[in-house]
């Protein structure tokens, strides 16, 4: 979790031929120079440390019957003038989620607060004289509930070991269910916590004390607005960090 006010919340490569099954994903903020440089394996071995922290894979022996998925890297440059974080480079990895068959049972929805419910609820916490947060989610997806189905996925060049492929325990960028399976997880907490559904916006959670409203939740993706009572997002800071 990564909320406003530059404070960080414990929530908690690839190839450089595209003719290649692993391909890199640059966008025009790096250039293909730029990518030889040792800031981006800095990056990537961040992202791969992240992921085992999160318990996003284990590693398995690969079998002729496993369908495997290829990976990719996607490279981006920070282009945040702050003195800070300018020119950071960050790298994600990836699913392959055109070469991922899957099943056609697979739930990918993912409700997101409609732009109507964000003005509409923003008007009425000004009226209540609530504190709007803004909190940013990092690595959202891989914090989403675990996997319910097999998933296998050929580690990127840089972290493959000879005939070992990964066995994914939860969604990856790219992977048709990662969004549902994050918003599965994150409504799961909101209603543990007193959280009531608005109904026709299930991206947005109402919260009461006694008859008197306190608060609510707003999610886009991994995108959190909560707004309520002092006390109201001291508790929901904390359910969010767990």
């Amino acid at each position: 979790l990564t909320p406003s006010g530059h404070m960080t919340l414990p929530w908690n490569i690839q190839s450089h031929s595209t003719k290649q099954v692993n391909q890199v994903n640059l966008t025009q903020k790096v250039s293909r120079k730029e990518f030889n440089q040792p800031e981006v394996m800095t990056a990537m071995i961040k992202e791969i440390t992240n992921l085992n922290n999160n318990g996003t894979y284990t590693e398995v022996k690969q079998e002729p019957w496993q369908p495997i998925v290829d990976t990719m890297w996607v490279i981006n440059k920070s282009t945040e003038d702050d003195g800070k974080n300018a020119g950071k480079i960050k790298a994600r990895l990836v699913v392959r989620g055109d070469q991922d068959a899957g099943e056609d049972d697979i739930r990918c929805d993912s409700p997101t607060v409609d732009r109507t419910t964000v003005k509409f609820m923003l008007a009425l916490a000004a009226n209540q004289g609530f504190e709007i947060r803004a909190v940013d989610i990092s690595a959202a997806f891989l914090q989403g509930r675990a996997l319910d189905r097999e998933v296998y996925v050929r580690p990127p060049p840089e972290f493959k070991k000879p005939g070992v492929v990964w066995k994914l325990l939860k969604g990856l960028d790219g992977l048709k269910e990662a969004a549902r399976l994050w918003y599965d997880k994150l409504t799961k907490a909101m209603l543990k916590a007193g959280g009531q559904r608005l109904i026709g916006d299930p991206a947005c959670f109402l919260f009461f004390e006694k008859g008197q409203w306190i608060g609510f939740v707003m999610v886009h993706v991994d995108n959190i607005i909560p707004g309520g009572t002092p006390e109201f997002n001291k508790m929901i800071m904390t359910t969010l960090r767990t």
